[in-house]
């Protein structure tokens, strides 16, 4: 066995543990889109093959069809070939990501449980999560960003192609390829950098103005009319909230203070340029599923992982150095006994704040991912006082 077969080995494993995990999660633990009759599935590619906009999303559609041709398994049972397929490759796509701006191996892997144990992946096919083509977004995304990184402007231009045509929300990810090819693909030409950044713009606008342009229902050209639907009533308004804050759970306070820590500290360039990127889209895509979706379907505030995840796990790599500066091992052990009360309180806020949805699947699993989330939230906030009062003491001492 090679070096690269060892050090992808775990990589490889780990993914297929989370699959079969999400896979039992929403066959045997939770109720999900996955559980529903063939009549129903055979309705819903229908209305994705013909309807729009789902019908100008190709990739999930044509391959469910192909595979059920092909195979003459259910279109349901072809969905879910497509789907776990993707997720099993998302693995090994993000960690060579993470390793592309020098993560270690350790710190990648943990990236990869953090990245499956979101909500958005974990319960991807729970209602209404409802996801259908991200998982051919985050794939393409997630290459042409690493080959980005590694400064081959030709191939990641190649593959955020494809991305473009998976959905077409994944064009606001174009000003970060456009940011970071300038950058990082230092042994381009000026000129050949200019024409490799205007292919995606070439290879896709075409596209969007000929069958989207003309396409809009009366609700998309309105913001205030999505975004009075997503707060129609108060348990609308309040699953639109548990929406957003569950996307990312504690990434969400994670990933800007690791940005704050880590990157303006240490000068970094790939942090500094993660953070910007993030300071870009997360706003963007908030913005947009509050004013031009429906804020519930969870999926839709998950775009900036690719960016959110690696500013948090900077911030989680200085935990475990503030962890190992606890002088004993019995304020170690109170520290963790903390954590546990803490948790505790973050799902009792949980279940306080959101006793009810206005539609939710699997809604008691939905509501502990938030609380323990907001648990690990107040744990941060006891470590950041930790920290300062060594810091105090330090300086006391002095």
């Amino acid at each position: 066995m090679t070096a690269k077969q060892k050090e992808y080995l775990p990589v490889l494993l780990l993914s297929l543990v989370f699959v079969v995990l999400i896979f039992l999660l929403h066959h045997k633990w939770c109720f999900s889109m996955l559980s529903q009759t063939d009549d129903i599935w055979n309705k819903r590619l229908d209305i994705r093959m013909t309807s729009y906009p789902f019908s100008t999303r190709y990739f999930t559609n044509y391959a469910t069809l192909y595979i059920h041709r092909l195979t003459s398994l259910s279109i349901l049972n072809s969905f879910q070939v497509v789907q776990f397929t993707l997720l099993f490759l998302l693995g090994p796509a993000l960690y060579r990501f993470l390793k592309s701006i020098r993560f270690s191996q350790a710190s990648a892997l943990l990236g990869l449980v953090v990245f499956y144990w979101s909500y958005p992946i974990a319960s991807a096919f729970v209602q209404p999560v409802f996801t259908w083509d991200e998982f051919w977004t985050y794939l393409f995304v997630l290459l042409s960003f690493t080959y980005m990184f590694q400064g081959n402007l030709l191939i990641a231009v190649l593959l955020f192609i494809p991305t473009l045509y998976s959905r077409e929300t994944a064009v606001f990810y174009y000003p970060i390829l456009l940011a970071g090819g300038w950058r990082y693909c230092r042994n381009t030409r000026n000129i050949f950098k200019a024409i490799y950044l205007l292919l995606p713009l070439l290879a896709y606008l075409p596209f969007y103005i000929i069958i989207h342009g003309t396409h809009h229902s009366g609700m998309a050209k309105d913001p205030f009319l999505v975004f009075s639907y997503n707060f129609e009533s108060f348990l609308r308004g309040s699953d639109s909230i548990f929406s957003f804050l569950v996307s990312f759970g504690f990434l969400w306070v994670a990933a800007p203070v690791g940005a704050w820590r880590e990157t303006f500290e240490k000068n970094n360039p790939f942090k500094r340029f993660l953070t910007h990127a993030m300071l870009y889209l997360a706003p963007v895509t908030i913005a947009l599923v509050f004013c031009r979706g429906f804020a519930r379907e969870t999926r839709m505030f998950f775009p900036p992982i690719v960016v959110i995840l690696p500013l948090a796990l900077f911030y989680l790599r200085g935990v475990s150095q503030d962890i190992r500066a606890i002088s004993t091992r019995f304020r170690t052990i109170l520290l963790f006994i903390s954590f546990l009360l803490l948790i505790w309180l973050g799902i009792e806020s949980a279940n306080w704040l959101f006793p009810k949805f206005d539609y939710r699947g699997c809604a008691k699993a939905a509501r502990l991912w938030l609380g323990v989330h907001f648990g690990l939230i107040l744990c941060m906030a006891e470590l950041s006082l930790i920290r300062k009062m060594r810091t105090y003491r330090a300086s006391r001492s002095r």
